[in-house]
């Protein structure tokens, strides 16, 4: 398989309270694209997902009265014309047999939240089978939001150079620098610290620099790095602290959000 026919699934959840959080949470860990979206804007989001390849919908139920209206869009997006959307529920609340068997014959599967709280990772797990939701995916990469920078050490230079992050993940990032200092870089070198600001989010590491982007020379891309003591000497090695990883993952949390509240906005209703 080519390397551009690989995908992301998209999951997302319509309408989810405070607590399911921690559910999103362990699925950008595990590097699923998920994103929130409002009830009110549950009709712009079928618009977008026959943009998807492949979509997970999850309807967040408060209770048994909310049946009517989601099994109802349910079958909306069963009807779209080429996407690939699959549909799953959470219920807030313990639901009666007969609820549960509508959507089980809407082919809905639905998760009752209390089972989470116990055992959040292993029902997650068991979800994503259910869906085959593995499959042939890349990690999440999102374009930058709000005001993130990055500050990269050079040796020999009294002062960190100034860049603009464009792009980011968990694994690595593109940075944009001025023109001028471009020559200070070579691929295939280590820089010692990397320090990126991310909408008032600091995180702290080592990189090295895989190389040049062939859209645009001055835009560097890294792969991040820590360091660790081997036989007295410091050594690069490509793991990461849970801490830094917990960091990216709120960031890039907060650019997925940000980034389909401006799809979702810019669709008529």
């Amino acid at each position: 398989m080519k390397k551009e026919d690989t995908y992301t699934v998209k999951i997302y959840f319509i309408k989810p309270i405070d607590l399911i959080q921690v559910v999103i949470n362990t699925l950008i860990e595990l590097e699923y694209e998920v994103y929130t979206v409002a009830e009110q804007e549950a009709d712009r989001l079928t618009k977008i997902l026959q943009e998807n390849v492949r979509s997970i919908v999850f309807l967040c139920l408060a209770n048994a009265q909310e049946t009517g209206r989601w099994l109802e869009y349910a079958e909306k997006l069963q009807q779209l014309e080429q996407a690939a959307v699959q549909i799953g529920a959470f219920a807030y609340s313990a639901i009666d047999l007969e609820t549960k068997q509508k959507f089980l014959m809407n082919q809905v599967p639905v998760t009752v939240f209390s089972d989470l709280k116990e055992r959040t990772l292993e029902v997650i797990r068991q979800i994503l089978q259910l869906f085959e939701a593995k499959g042939t995916r890349r990690y999440i990469r999102v374009r930058a939001q709000g005001i993130s920078q990055a500050f990269i050490s050079v040796k020999g230079m009294p002062e960190a150079v100034k860049g603009k992050v464009l792009e980011i993940s968990a694994f690595g990032c593109s940075i944009e620098i001025d023109p001028v200092l471009r020559s200070c870089f070579k691929p295939g070198g280590f820089v010692p610290e990397l320090l990126l600001s991310l909408k008032g989010i600091r995180i702290r590491l080592a990189a090295k620099l895989l190389g040049f982007s062939k859209a645009n020379e001055n835009i560097l891309v890294f792969r991040y790095y820590g360091l660790e003591l081997r036989e007295g000497k410091m050594s690069y090695t490509k793991t990461i602290t849970r801490e830094s990883k917990q960091k990216f993952h709120k960031y890039i949390s907060s650019c997925l959000r940000d980034n389909l509240k401006e799809r979702l906005t810019a669709i008529e209703a």
